[in-house]
């Protein structure tokens, strides 16, 4: 029988911002990766998206070989444990205080399996078949419009809210994390970005270069280099790009 294995790589860039408040997860060894999008401030959004990253992986580095928590439990365990972890900092430091950060985390079980788990507008996209799916839903306030029917999806790219977020790893709420358990293929590509990146281009695009490009490096590259020439990068930009594959 023909095993699978499951191969990962990101970048991130600053984009049109001073500064890159967002953070990169590449644990392959955990079989976890993620983008974090930190919010609140120049300072304090660098220091919410590093301290849930940190939070994050040692939780799954702690309790990864426990057999107290199925894989989705771990991760949204996890999500949980960092999205505390910031709120306590933003209490503790008056200049940090309203800091957030989203987060899109998948875990791979065993190459065959994958446990998704996001907070905010981050987000998630599957290729399979050259056909390409978003697996998550934004958490903003243009996105409860579209649901609600009081705005259209078009109208919600040009609205206001397109960037007020209903959900961030902070919130006095916790993380109310949203998570989706599936299984994978052998052929399978995963993307998990920051707005920064889909804000730029069309799905079309993105679909164009997850399907051409040979290796996840370069594909992340590739998006990354689009969205800065599309002359709309105001945002940071992040990509990481997983590949289901025959080894």
């Amino acid at each position: 029988m023909t095993t699978t294995h499951v191969l990962g790589a990101g970048e991130t860039h600053r984009g049109g911002r001073p500064s890159n408040q967002d953070v990169l997860i590449l644990e392959p060894e955990l079989g976890l990766h993620a983008v974090l999008d930190g919010m609140g401030g120049m300072a304090a959004g660098e220091t919410a998206a590093r301290l849930a990253s940190e939070a994050l992986v040692d939780f799954v580095r702690r309790h990864s070989a426990s057999e107290r928590f199925s894989p989705r439990e771990l991760l949204e365990f996890a999500i949980d444990w960092a999205a505390t972890a910031v709120h306590l900092a933003g209490k503790q430091h008056p200049d940090c205080n309203g800091m957030g950060t989203t987060v899109v985390a998948c875990m791979v079980v065993d190459a065959t399996c994958v446990v998704v788990g996001h907070v905010g507008d981050s987000r998630a996209y599957l290729l399979r078949d050259d056909s390409l799916q978003v697996l998550t839903h934004d958490h903003t306030i243009a996105q409860r419009f579209i649901d609600e029917g009081e705005l259209s999806a078009g109208d919600a790219e040009l609205s206001f809210f397109r960037n007020i977020l209903t959900r961030n790893l902070g919130d006095e709420h916790g993380a109310q994390a949203d998570m989706l358990e599936m299984p994978l293929q052998a052929g399978d590509r995963m993307l998990l970005c920051s707005d920064g990146l889909y804000g730029c281009l069309p799905v079309e695009a993105i679909q164009r270069v997850l399907s051409s490009s040979t290796l996840p490096q370069r594909a992340a590259h590739t998006l990354i280099e689009l969205a800065l020439n599309s002359g709309q990068a105001t945002d940071n930009i992040s990509a990481v790009v997983l590949d289901v594959c025959h080894p």
